[in-house]
């Protein structure tokens, strides 16, 4: 088998194992959304959904680019790993912080007390994404997208537990 065949197999193999993880991901995420609008009331449904946007932008100041840097650049080294992985930590810290201590003022904006409490244990999803952002660009790397859907489906069933529970 001829390399070119082999770098086919594997966009063919990834692309589906891509696909795999997309729509189970977003299928078990809807049903777990279902769920929780079943059993929460609809302004402790809303109190979650306060917080999206913040969690939303909070997201893509920690990834900042550089898992995308890492996939492109040719020649990356285990330095280059380490410092988009400490710099992925230490923001995802950092806006942890801001979350943490802003909560009030997120409190005190929307008039909802209960936004405090919900607001410091929701952004700890910060500091966990930021834990796998390298990871995911290994994987990506490798072209290995089988594993990283695994990873996602057994993240999403586990997180979908937790929060319904």
């Amino acid at each position: 088998m001829s390399d070119g065949d082999s770098l086919k197999q594997q966009t063919v193999r990834g692309t589906i194992w891509s696909a795999i993880e997309r729509f189970s991901v977003q299928g078990i995420q809807f049903i777990i959304l279902i769920v929780m609008a079943r059993v929460l009331t609809p302004s402790d449904y809303g109190i979650v959904g306060m917080l999206t946007i913040f969690l939303a932008i909070s997201q893509s100041l920690i990834d900042s680019g550089f898992s995308n840097a890492l996939i492109q650049k040719i020649d990356r080294t285990e330095t280059d790993y380490a410092t988009v992985f400490y710099f992925n930590i230490a923001v995802g810290g950092i806006l942890y912080g801001i979350m943490y201590f802003s909560a009030s003022g997120i409190a005190d904006f929307y008039d909802i007390p209960e936004l405090i409490s919900v607001t410091r244990i929701i952004s700890l999803l910060l500091l966990i994404n930021s834990l796998s952002i390298v990871q995911r660009a290994i994987f990506t790397i490798r072209i290995d997208f089988k594993t990283q859907a695994k990873a996602s489906l057994i993240a999403v069933v586990i997180s979908g537990i937790v929060g319904i529970s």
